[in-house]
């Protein structure tokens, strides 16, 4: 533990520093603890918390610290505090870390264990502003870490202790005006924890740690991180880093309670700087089939399905040359279907057969985007959910994981559905280890799924799925590892490979979901191929209108250009193929035995007999149409230029001093690759007003009008080649 002296606790809070005005405090131990504790360890099963004192942590350090920042403080200090994990005996299986959650006899005296802590604080001086619900609740859900304080909840079940137990607790106590936040985990859990959007309106930031040594602990763990304040104690110095001069700009000069106004940025216009593309970066190392886009195929017979094959598919059409089959049903079927339901505990699957739907409307629709395709198409097979017997519990959804004496055979219900497919003239390019599995951990969604934990899932690809593949005639089949959101890279797949070292050789590539991206940096993607260089990153799903009041909303310009920035961000950051959802659905967004229904690039009314091309058909065209397979992307700068007199020539560059002096970034988003077929091809996104474009490439230049709110291509010759 680190003690402030009197002028490092001055340069944070006092006028003379920056004037800091929250700080948050954990009630109990964390991994920053030098050792294990909670509150009221013994004696254990004590629901009325008679033995409940604070620790000599709170007595020598923790009060002493926030007194001293308290009295040097321009404005009262709101604190917040935050349980890392109660006593262990609070939890089932007993366990101080990994997977648990709280016993549910428990519930009332877990939210006596925030009031007592409320009373101590309030006694010894030191009043609270506010109170988390439990910090990082999906930490133990997902078992992302090792350490040792750590509470598991579903978010069913925080809701009801909310609302049963914490709420009512502290309102009806004499801390009724202290604040109840919940979530306290990553900006992603809010729509996936909350079912809300908060991206916006944030009123506040509370860094980690006021300071640590020089090592970045104390840990516990020894997890060590950065901190704005380093404090070296053997010569008796601290040293304020940049992060803490940063964090000064909005402390000492954001007041509390300013309120944020609206401002505006202009930018005249963008020209788009090319270097020879053999210093570009190849968008297909990873992969050497690339492609663009394309679609999942469809469970429902279309009217007029040739057309809406020829414009999916064909050289008439945006060429697509990749597709999504499910390796039984999903929520897009008409009814819940996994293949050997019969019989139950078939270990040899001796009753894996094909399903109606494969037959009727799966392979032949396959077959004819392979029959008018202008390259051949990659087919990828994603599992949902296996057969309900192999689950634990056996239920289409919810919280659940694959039963252990299964793992061997979930593997097998991959490799026969390669064989069976294969043998009906559809070869799969690749399989992914299981669609979104962190929804049955979570829990999300009430479709089926399977969940499983990292540590789980690696052993499963390392001891079952890999060995399987590439012991087969099946060898060459693609692994993609993760099938989930983006986010999911660095709290998931990550663990996946340190948890089950050896699992990433039998991994080509992660697959990646659209949904969330906004709350998540598109950096975690180029992240992963840096980590892993052998191993591609390629999204496989992507729909807009989920859990909208409006699934299907025709002619919406707004999600194509959804679609369009969050394609533009994957391929900036080495993502080497994007595969949409639905290839059609109907006009409610269906069929969709869930009634989970989206909106689709081309929706089908078959009471008219006709279907409707949205913008998101049409943005999609200008990747697959014009970025094929095998393309590499180069690199471009975006200069910001200005209009200037005629005598001076219509556009010039300038200093951006001169001609944009509020220094405002241009409002256009673009991409460039070279082609197989030795061209480049520039794609331009502008998200602004109607305004000029200068393409700029070795000494030739060609200036566009972009019109506003659009997307445009340009494919011209490359003269540099390999």
């Amino acid at each position: 533990m680190v003690v402030l002296s009197p002028d490092l606790s001055s340069g944070e809070n006092s006028s003379h520093g920056l004037e800091y005005n929250m700080l948050r405090v954990p009630i109990g131990g964390t991994d920053f603890s030098t050792h294990y504790y909670a509150y009221n360890e013994v004696p254990a099963d004590d629901p009325d918390l008679t033995n409940y004192t604070l620790s000599y942590e709170d007595y020598k350090y923790k009060l002493p610290v926030i007194k001293t920042c308290m009295n040097v403080a321009t404005s009262p200090v709101h604190i917040v505090g935050s349980v890392w994990s109660p006593p262990s005996w609070m939890k089932e299986a007993l366990e101080i870390a990994g997977m648990n959650h709280l016993k549910s006899e428990y519930m009332q005296t877990y939210a006596l264990y925030y009031l007592k802590f409320l009373q101590l604080y309030s006694e010894n001086g030191v009043r609270l502003w506010a109170v988390t619900t439990t910090n990082e609740p999906l930490n133990n859900m997902l078992t992302l870490s090792t350490y040792q304080l750590q509470l598991g909840w579903l978010a069913q079940d925080m809701g009801t202790w909310i609302l049963e137990n914490l709420g009512p607790t502290i309102r009806n106590s004499s801390f009724k005006d202290v604040k109840i936040l919940a979530v306290d985990d990553q900006r992603f859990s809010i729509p996936i924890w909350l079912n809300i959007d908060l991206c916006k309106d944030v009123v506040g930031l509370i860094d980690w740690n006021m300071c640590l040594d020089m090592r970045g602990g104390p840990n516990l763990i020894e997890d060590y991180v950065d901190s704005p304040i380093i404090v070296n104690a053997e010569k008796q110095e601290f040293y304020k880093q940049p992060m803490f001069y940063a964090l000064g700009h909005f402390s000492k000069f954001l007041k509390r309670d300013s309120r944020r106004i609206e401002i505006t940025n202009k930018t005249v216009c963008t020209i788009l700087d090319h270097h020879d593309a053999d210093n570009g970066e190849k968008i297909d190392e990873y992969n050497p089939d690339w492609n663009t886009a394309s679609y999942d195929s469809v469970a429902f017979q279309t009217p007029n399905n040739t057309i809406v094959l020829i414009i999916h598919n064909s050289s008439r059409g945006l060429e697509y040359n990749m597709l999504r089959v499910p390796i039984g049903g999903t929520d897009f079927s008409t009814h819940y279907y996994a293949y050997n339901e019969v019989p139950a505990d078939d270990p040899d699957l001796t009753n894996y057969t094909l399903s109606y739907e494969d037959y009727n409307y799966k392979l032949p629709v396959i077959k004819a985007c392979m029959d008018v395709a202008t390259s051949p198409v990659h087919i990828v097979g994603s599992v949902w959910s296996p057969p309900k017997w192999m689950k634990d519990p056996p239920e289409i959804a919810g919280v659940n994981h694959l039963k252990s004496k299964y793992l061997q055979t979930y593997a097998l219900y991959h490799f026969k559905f390669l064989q069976l497919y294969s043998e009906n003239g559809v070869p799969l390019w690749a399989i992914t280890t299981t669609n979104e599995p962190l929804n049955g951990v979570l829990p999300a969604g009430t479709f089926q799924h399977l969940g499983w934990s990292a540590k789980e899932m690696g052993s499963w690809i390392l001891d079952n799925l890999g060995p399987t593949i590439r012991n087969s005639s099946f060898k060459d089949v693609k692994i993609l590892a993760v099938d989930d959101q983006r986010f999911s890279i660095p709290i998931w797949f990550n663990n996946v490979i340190s948890q089950t070292p050896g699992s990433e050789k039998y991994i080509d590539g992660i697959a990646v979901h659209f949904y969330f991206d906004n709350f998540t940096p598109a950096s975690f993607l180029k992240d992963a191929t840096k980590s892993y260089p052998n191993i591609f990153v390629i999204s496989t799903e992507a729909s807009e209108g989920a859990g909208s009041k409006r699934p299907v909303v025709l002619g919406s310009w707004e999600r194509a250009e959804s679609y369009i920035i969050d394609i533009l961000e994957d391929l900036c950051n080495d993502v080497v193929g994007w595969i949409d959802w639905n290839m059609c659905l109907d006009m409610r967004g269906g069929p969709n035995w869930d009634k989970n229904y989206v909106d689709s690039p081309i929706i089908v009314n078959a009471e008219k007999q006709e279907f409707y091309k949205q913008p998101m058909f049409y943005a999609l065209g200008h990747f697959s149409k014009f970025v094929t397979r095998g393309s590499r992307r180069i690199e471009i700068t975006n200069t910001t230029i200005c209009k200037m007199p005629k005598e001076h020539g219509i556009y010039n560059v300038q200093k951006i001093d001169e001609c944009n002096p509020d220094k405002n970034i241009a409002s256009y988003d673009s991409v460039a690759f070279q082609t197989p077929n030795s061209t480049n091809v520039v794609i331009i996104h502008n998200r602004g007003i109607e305004n000029p474009v200068v393409i700029k490439y070795g000494d030739k230049e060609a200036t566009l009008q972009l019109e506003a709110a659009s997307i445009t291509t340009v494919e011209f010759p490359a003269e540099f080649n390999d």
